[in-house]
């Protein structure tokens, strides 16, 4: 059955898209990664199509394909659905993902409900079409547990990925993102997470495919209490460029927040992270803390780090900081010392910096996957 989110969305969605002028290149988002390297002029709905959705385990939850959920939901993902959660930089690409998305994936967790299983959001993208619209909507009512994994794999496309995810009072949410399409693919990824009071959010980005990827993820503290923990790590080789971009954006008093990011590159790839920690005037009492490390593993890598504080109030403690730089020369003789070729010691060096995250990962299947995509890449 249609719906109103559906069809007269879709073409209002497209109208926007139509009537919305690309970001100027001194934007400070598009500068180094310029917006038009998506080939969005190219777009139009029939050049577009949604990446094939699984979704599995978490019993006792509700997971749903999202166009199925909109009928069953309308009222609680009407505004996702047609007004979008994006800021003015990215509304043509959420444009475009409302016009055209399909399959998508829906989650909701019961208030009070602790799911004990992972729940798995596979996205298999397809590269007989242009463009790829992965959407995804995620709540958890209030008091409810769950850890959810995004997987974003398969063919070669231009994505734009946007996921919305509501942790609601008391509630708690790990989720994990994870980023393994091919070497001609590029891949922008558009998340928001609101958290109410005394939530808590446990996030981690895992970044390694595409030959473009920007990804925008923001936390929103709402309520009292709120936490978040975001980690993330890269890993570029040949001419990859990654520009990742976190906001911690704290609304309510009595909020915490940090923020740790690790970057690896070798050969002429490129980092640029960028993270905004923003605390508002009646914020008071809060905590933020945001860190970004990079690994160079090759003269021509290069990595660059922007950490931002927008602190209104006075009653804060918020602080940053960021490193760049090759492998300790020390650690490397301290292997050798003992017989560890250097091919060796590099990777094992490499591992260590990633495994902090890597260990995370709920699937040993990924854990795996993703480490040996690792080991191949580090040897120097």
């Amino acid at each position: 059955m249609m719906t109103l989110i559906q069809e007269p969305g879709r073409e209002a969605a497209l109208r926007r898209f139509e009537q919305t002028s690309a970001p100027e290149k001194s934007v400070e988002t598009w500068r180094r990664l310029p917006f038009d390297s998506w080939g969005i002029d190219r777009f139009t709905a029939e050049a577009a199509s949604g990446p094939v959705t699984e979704l599995s385990g978490g019993a006792g939850a509700e997971l749903a394909v999202l166009e199925d959920a909109a009928g069953a939901h309308e009222a609680l993902l009407s505004a996702s659905l047609t007004a979008g959660c994006a800021g003015p930089d990215f509304a043509k690409f959420e444009a475009a993902n409302l016009a055209a998305w399909t399959g998508g994936a829906f989650v909701r967790v019961p208030k009070g409900k602790k799911i004990e299983e992972p729940i798995r959001i596979t996205f298999r993208h397809d590269a007989s079409k242009p463009f790829q619209l992965p959407r995804a909507f995620v709540l958890l009512e209030e008091g409810a547990e769950a850890v959810i994994v995004e997987e974003h794999i398969g063919g070669s496309s231009s994505s734009l990925s946007f996921a919305q995810a509501e942790v609601r009072d008391g509630a708690s949410l790990r989720y994990f993102y994870t980023q393994e399409l091919p070497r001609d693919a590029a891949h922008f990824s558009h998340q928001r997470v609101t958290l109410g009071r005394d939530a808590r959010l446990d996030h981690t980005s895992i970044l390694m495919g595409a030959k473009r990827h920007k990804s925008e993820l923001e936390v929103i503290l709402n309520g009292r209490g709120a936490h978040s923990d975001l980690r993330g790590v890269l890993f570029g080789s040949g001419e990859q460029f990654f520009d990742p971009h976190t906001q911690q954006l704290h609304r309510a008093s009595n909020t915490t927040s940090d923020m740790h990011f690790r970057a690896a590159l070798r050969d002429k790839a490129r980092s640029i992270y960028t993270g905004l920690i923003r605390v508002e005037r009646d914020a008071l009492d809060c905590e933020a803390y945001q860190q970004n490390k990079n690994l160079l593993l090759s003269d021509d890598a290069r990595a660059d780090s922007t950490p931002v504080l927008e602190i209104l109030p006075d009653r804060v403690a918020c602080k940053h900081g960021a490193t760049a730089g090759p492998i300790d020369p020390n650690q490397l003789f301290y292997l050798a010392a003992r017989g560890v070729s250097p091919a060796e010691a590099a990777e094992m060096l490499v591992m260590g910096f990633f495994e902090p995250v890597l260990e995370r990962l709920p699937y040993e299947d990924m854990r795996e996957r993703l480490r040996a995509a690792v080991a191949a890449e580090a040897v120097l």
